[in-house]
């Protein structure tokens, strides 16, 4: 990790392990894969004060709300998941490292949609698309439900702004 990080300006950290279903598979692989790697990856980016750090995290830290409609940044953390429980001590971790030189950018996504040359088909916007190509029909159950969707288009952007971003001094702490 430190060979591959030291010459760099700018982490953009995805290497995990995705999913509710696959972390609760092995979840202590999803620990070492998720969690130890990150924190590895952060305290080296400290230690070489990487100013730029980019985290991908997941709204799934939120878990379920009974109390608001839409949640926002300052709404209560509620994680449920394997996934969402190391998801949240990674930005914990990762924040416990801020200082002057290191100043990460962490991004709560929500479900991302888009092509890829290896579709994942367990998610609902590109499983409905899927299916409105191939069988020119779409089935929803319920319909009651509410979730949040980001294109990867989007994601792209918001990354590309904040590596074109200037330095902030102030840092916020979960």
């Amino acid at each position: 990790l430190f060979q591959s990080i030291k010459d760099t300006d700018i982490v953009i950290h995805l290497a995990e392990l995705v999913g509710d279903p696959l972390c609760a598979l092995r979840p202590e692989n999803t620990y070492k894969t998720n969690f130890l790697s990150t924190l590895a990856i952060s305290n080296i980016c400290k230690n070489l004060k990487i100013e730029k750090f980019i985290y991908f995290s997941s709204c799934s830290v939120y878990g379920a709300s009974l109390n608001e409609k839409i949640l926002k940044e300052t709404s209560s953390l509620n994680p449920v998941s394997i996934y969402a429980k190391i998801k949240l001590m990674c930005e914990k971790a990762i924040m416990q490292n801020a200082d002057t030189f290191f100043n990460p950018t962490i991004i709560r996504l929500g479900t991302v949609f888009g092509y890829s040359p290896r579709m994942r088909l367990d998610l609902v916007v590109n499983i409905l698309v899927y299916n409105a190509l191939n069988f020119k029909k779409i089935k929803i159950n319920g319909g009651d439900q509410w979730r949040p969707f980001v294109h990867l288009e989007d994601i792209s952007e918001a990354v590309i702004k904040i590596i074109l971003s200037r330095k902030l001094n102030t840092q916020k702490r979960i």
